[in-house]
């Protein structure tokens, strides 16, 4: 589909009453690589946009660098249909006017909401759009690449949650389990389970199973070894955002672990990956909501919790 960012940015010194807007569209793969923000500290939209930008590079997309409120002849250069998504910084205002401008007008406007800077009024002006059936749609960073491929994209004009896959993968009898050091914040240092964000549009949550425990751990089972056990979507389980995770479970048999042991490598997000006690897991603690995961797992497994 044909596709633009558009990213939205506050007046200089935000004096709206100035008139001074500045529109420029290229290319993004022509001009200097979008920076990561310097501080480790940098909020979470400013990581995302910054990712959104990268993307669009990667895809040789073209962005619209919009300051203040919009103007039509801002999108004079864009064809009439073309899915817009919207990122920055923007006044309530003018993020309310900017989408049903842009809708008005015959474009798409798909607003990224982890990538929307929350100044005040912001998340009330989102909830009166999204009370306009069809007015605009909404999804995360996450999702954008794979709307961006899809045949046929379409996303509701509500926000939808993250979605990621977790595998156990039990050994002894339950007494010891493969886990990872987790490499990168949120998190970064602790024990977790491997497991990773859904690629939307690409893959099956068992799928996405089996990938994260071969990318992070160097094991690989074959699909029809992997177990269901439980989804964890409590709104605040994961800093990064609304993120639902998908639990999974393998039970090696004792014949077998010698030869998954010896494929075991950390790779990808993972500083470290090898087995653990379960036990010790289940009292000093783990990464998310890992810990519950592993005990429903045991469950599952019909194996005792902790011997």
């Amino acid at each position: 589909m044909k596709t633009v960012l558009l990213i939205l940015s506050l007046l200089a010194g935000g004096n709206s009453a100035s008139g001074k807007t500045e529109s420029t569209l290229q290319a993004t793969s022509s001009k200097a690589e979008p920076q990561a923000p310097a501080s480790g500290d940098a909020p979470a939209h400013s990581d995302r946009l910054c990712r959104l930008r990268g993307l669009f590079a990667e895809l040789k997309l073209p962005e619209i660098c919009i300051e203040g409120p919009l103007k039509e002849e801002e999108l004079a250069v864009i064809e009439s249909g073309t899915a817009v998504f919207l990122a920055g910084a923007a006044e309530p205002a003018d993020l309310t006017d900017a989408c049903r401008r842009l809708r008005f007008l015959g474009f798409g406007p798909i607003l990224v909401i982890d990538a929307l800077a929350p100044l005040p009024g912001v998340e009330s002006a989102v909830d009166t759009l999204s009370d306009d059936k069809n007015l605009f749609q909404v999804t995360v960073s996450g999702a954008v690449k794979g709307l961006i491929k899809s045949a046929q994209p379409f996303v509701y004009a509500y926000p939808k949650a993250d979605n990621t896959a977790t595998i156990v993968v039990l050994f002894d009898k339950g007494t010891q389990v493969l886990c990872i050091k987790r490499k990168h914040p949120p998190f970064q240092g602790e024990e977790s389970l491997p497991g990773g964000f859904l690629k939307v549009h690409l893959e099956t949550l068992r799928q996405c199973a089996r990938r994260e425990a071969e990318e992070e751990t160097g094991v690989s089972f074959a699909e029809s070894e992997i177990i269901p056990v439980d989804e964890r979507s409590a709104p605040g389980r994961d800093p990064r955002g609304h993120v639902v995770d998908h639990g999974y479970l393998v039970v090696v048999p004792p014949e077998r672990k010698a030869e998954i042991v010896g494929t075991i490598c950390a790779g990808d997000d993972a500083a470290a990956a090898r087995l653990m006690p379960v036990a010790a897991l289940l009292m000093s603690g783990m990464a998310f909501d890992h810990a519950d995961l592993l005990r429903a797992a045991l469950k599952v497994a019909g194996l005792p919790e902790g011997c």
